[in-house]
């Protein structure tokens, strides 16, 4: 199924609206998570919020769970390993085109419990058969979302790094719900395969 980018903002605008409160409390808690675990808490956190953000698109109520954030520690090892190997990837290669093949990976290890090698294969595959371009121009607009206003405020205000933080706690969400969005959108057809591992 091809990527509606207007779609995306409208279930992200409607999830937002309905959870403002605890959306930005469970944004602000991810993020001092895992800047202050030095990102070792990362991998089950990012997951954790990827399947909090997923149940909620997907309930009629389109209510946030705040414990669905911390229900990923279960597979801590694994989440880990496939936060590293993302990060080695982007030192070593670097750039966007790799944050639009791989954006998935996280809500694909979460909803569908596959492995790291197999949720950045499965990514790529669903980035590429949906339309790669239309899914670049989602991760770059999401990507200006979720960093933009924190890095202009914190230049502003003399790297204030928790106003940073604060600011991030409103944008990171809705960025992220943006990529929730895409990934029902492009996996809805393809259920089969993109079936859980066994």
């Amino acid at each position: 199924m091809a990527l509606d980018i207007g779609k995306c903002f409208n279930d992200a605008f409607d999830v937002y609206k309905r959870n403002v409160l605890i959306i930005v409390l469970s944004g602000l808690l991810y993020l001092v998570i895992t800047q202050f675990t030095l990102m070792i808490l990362a991998g089950p956190v990012l997951a954790g919020y990827c399947i909090m953000l997923l149940n909620a698109m997907r309930s009629e109520a389109k209510k946030i769970e705040l414990k669905d954030m911390f229900s990923m520690f279960n597979r801590f090892g694994a989440l880990l390993g496939l936060f590293v190997l993302q990060i080695l990837c982007f030192i070593s290669l670097g750039g966007i085109f790799l944050g639009t093949m791989w954006m998935f990976i996280f809500f694909i290890a979460a909803d569908k419990k596959q492995n790291a090698l197999t949720c950045f294969e499965t990514s790529w595959n669903v980035v590429r058969k949906n339309g790669f371009w239309t899914n670049f121009a989602l991760v770059v607009i999401g990507s200006l979302i979720m960093s933009l206003p924190g890095i202009l405020l914190q230049t502003v205000l003399n790297n204030n790094f928790a106003v940073a933080i604060l600011v991030n706690s409103f944008t990171v969400p809705f960025g992220l719900l943006l990529i929730a969005s895409a990934y029902l959108q492009e996996t809805s057809q393809e259920a089969a395969e993109i079936a859980p591992a066994e």
